[in-house]
């Protein structure tokens, strides 16, 4: 499977979110190549917040999130990409000066934004941008177990009364919810569970994105 197109940022995220979803062991040598690319990307002058700018065919094509929901505006592509690129490097894990200070940087200028007076620290923009910010504070939990639970009462605070919520796409919001402790994220796991049971009892689409979802459910059943 080969991870890295530098012609496009989603595809190269795409293709690195299934591996880390699958089990898949990238090589060293690949990471790093990953990781250099993706830093390379950091402070471009379409970025969003200094972090990791797209590609043209990105801004023009629009990508999907991992578990399938639509992101076609400019700002939201070079956010949610931008963010995903953080937290797929923490996750690589590469100890090249060039890959961590990009990083840094990336982080520094979206947490200015996300801490800025006009918006509610736990969370960002919306609810589509929230999971995908929780998926990224999820990834170095030690440091943002705190910021994740303040999102996890707002989270709760938007039950429809039904397994889900106002505002937060349903599978992101699981998605992002399974990477969590359980400790954090466990009540609203618990109160969304209906909706996965029911999931699971229905037959099984053999499309990426369903299947993406069935594993998800499967997962979190497995443990409550």
């Amino acid at each position: 499977m080969k991870i890295l197109n530098t012609k496009s940022l989603a595809v190269t995220v795409e293709n690195l979110n299934d591996a880390f979803f699958k089990g898949i062991v990238i090589p060293n040598s690949e990471k790093n190549s990953i990781a250099k690319w993706i830093a390379s990307r950091q402070g471009g002058p379409r970025s969003y917040a200094g972090m990791f700018e797209p590609m043209p065919v990105d801004f023009s094509s629009g990508f999907k999130l991992f578990t399938g929901e639509e992101v076609t505006s400019r700002a939201g592509i070079g956010y949610c990409l931008g963010q995903d690129c953080c937290r797929l490097l923490i996750k690589l894990n590469i100890k090249d000066n060039a890959v961590q200070t990009a990083l840094h940087k990336a982080q520094n200028g979206i947490a200015e934004r996300i801490n800025s007076p006009d918006n509610t620290k736990g969370m960002y923009c919306c609810g589509r941008c929230s999971t995908v910010y929780w998926r990224y504070l999820a990834a170095d939990i030690g440091k943002n177990a705190g910021l994740l639970t303040t999102g996890i009462k707002i989270l709760k605070s938007h039950r429809l009364g039904n397994g889900k919520w106002r505002r937060f796409p349903f599978w992101h919001t699981m998605l992002a919810l399974s990477e969590m402790p359980a400790e954090i994220s466990g009540s609203e796991l618990k109160y969304s569970m209906p909706v996965l049971e029911k999931i699971l009892s229905s037959t099984l689409r053999k499309d990426k994105f369903p299947v993406r979802r069935f594993k998800i459910a499967q997962k979190i059943v497995s443990i409550y």
